[in-house]
């Protein structure tokens, strides 16, 4: 009996004991757990910080780098409008000096032609290219060079380009053509049998209604009342032209009418403008290029009515004889005065003033005597040679007339006294 009660006891003994180890047990993995769960948590904190912490670093780096590649993409962009600014002072100086040479700016490509421009004091060895066959080379590891081009379209030979310039007196100033003259180049110009549906009249009415006041249009024209029911609304300006690509934002222009199939203008017929409907522009695969009315307008045709050193000049054509003979002998020696007069007696008029190089040259003079009234004149008798009505200045071999005396008898004012600021005429003419 004693001996049943003591294994008994023993039994509860040792449950209890194996009770209490298994309390103590789970208490201590379950103090583990929470310990492992708080450091899974720390190391979950430390790596989203370092995400954020990467992810602000690397917004910072692309904004920095955004930062430099502005600032020398408007570097690159500054050097490149000085370039073409320096092309443009380029061509002022070479039409002040050369103007009566036709070949040093009509066609020139060994002066014209992608010319360098360095720094000064830097010793680049850039030099212009030699011919307009070069080879170019990209060289990753060159310093970069600016270089500018004068070019203008080739009417003999479409398949290129010349170096040179454009006389913009020889295009239509959309701001003071007639109606007339924008229908006769309009229909020069733009070819009937296209795709495109062009109507001449509504191009023409449409040009004048944009550049003169008033609410009212003419027929095939627009005012606001139009231009209000386009997406977006705008207002006819009613003003003149400010551009030439102003055109685009009148009614029955479009950028086929405006540029033809040459919308890159640069004057040569690419692959892609002769491919028909494959790629765009949209052309006619012809293997012509059409490029438009663009090259045959301006606003800048106005000449001014002035000589160089802002005298007013003389209109060699005016009726009133006597007061151009006043005018002559104000400006010019009594030879100069007398051929003029003999040649508008006659009853032949001006038609350039390339027509004078056959009078008589000014006499040579010292600073002191050109004061006096009385300057002696040329002996020589003036060359009978008369301007004709198709415009050839005679034989053209006395050239001796100065450039002062040309800009003093160009054309001033009409008839009727009035100023003549013609925009098809270009400077230094008379007619």
């Amino acid at each position: 009996m004693m001996r049943h009660e003591r294994a008994k006891k023993h039994r509860l003994q040792t449950g209890a004991t194996a009770q209490r180890r298994n309390v103590v047990q789970t208490g201590a993995r379950a103090q583990k757990l929470r310990r492992h769960q708080r450091e899974g948590f720390l190391l979950l904190v430390v790596l989203v910080m370092i995400v954020l912490l990467s992810l602000l670093a690397a917004g910072y780096t692309f904004m920095v780098r955004s930062h430099v590649d502005t600032i020398h993409a408007r570097v690159r962009r500054f050097k490149a409008r000085m370039a073409a600014e320096a092309g443009m002072q380029h061509a002022v100086v070479l039409l002040r000096y050369q103007q009566g040479e036709l070949d040093a700016w009509f066609n020139d490509p060994q002066n014209l032609r992608a010319v360098p421009m360095v720094a000064v004091g830097e010793d680049a060895g850039v030099e212009a290219l030699e011919n307009t066959d070069d080879v170019r080379t990209y060289d990753p590891t060159a310093d970069e060079v600016f270089r500018y081009h004068l070019i203008a379209p080739d009417t003999e030979n479409p398949d290129t380009v010349r170096y040179g310039f454009t006389d913009e007196c020889a295009r239509l100033d959309i701001n003071t053509a007639t109606e007339a003259q924008l229908r006769t180049l309009f229909n020069e110009v733009i070819p009937t049998s296209t795709d495109f549906d062009v109507d001449i009249n509504e191009l023409v009415a449409s040009l004048l209604d944009w550049r003169e006041a008033g609410n009212s249009p003419r027929t095939g024209g627009a005012k606001d009342e139009y231009y209000q029911t386009l997406r977006p609304p705008y207002r006819a300006k009613k003003a003149p032209f400010s551009t030439v690509e102003e055109l685009l934002l009148v009614k029955g222009f479009n950028g086929w009418v405006l540029y033809g199939e040459d919308y890159n203008r640069n004057g040569l017929l690419e692959p892609n403008e002769d491919d028909g409907d494959e790629s765009f522009p949209p052309d006619n695969a012809d293997g012509i290029l059409y490029q438009g009315i663009e090259r045959y307008l301006t606003i800048w045709a106005q000449d001014s009515n002035t000589s160089a050193d802002n005298r007013p000049r003389i209109f060699l054509n005016n009726q009133d004889l006597e007061r151009l003979e006043e005018q002559l002998i104000e400006e010019f020696d009594g030879d100069i005065v007398s051929y003029i007069m003999n040649v508008r007696g006659a009853g032949t008029q001006f038609n350039s003033v390339m027509n004078l190089l056959p009078a008589p040259p000014p006499p040579e003079v010292d600073e002191d005597d050109q004061q006096q009234d009385d300057i002696p004149g040329n002996d020589e008798t003036p060359p009978a040679t008369q301007p004709s009505g198709d415009g050839d200045g005679g034989d053209g071999e006395n050239q001796n007339s100065e450039d002062s005396d040309q800009d003093s008898s160009d054309q001033g004012q009409n008839g009727d006294g009035s100023e003549n600021t013609a925009s098809n005429v270009p400077p230094h003419t008379s007619t």
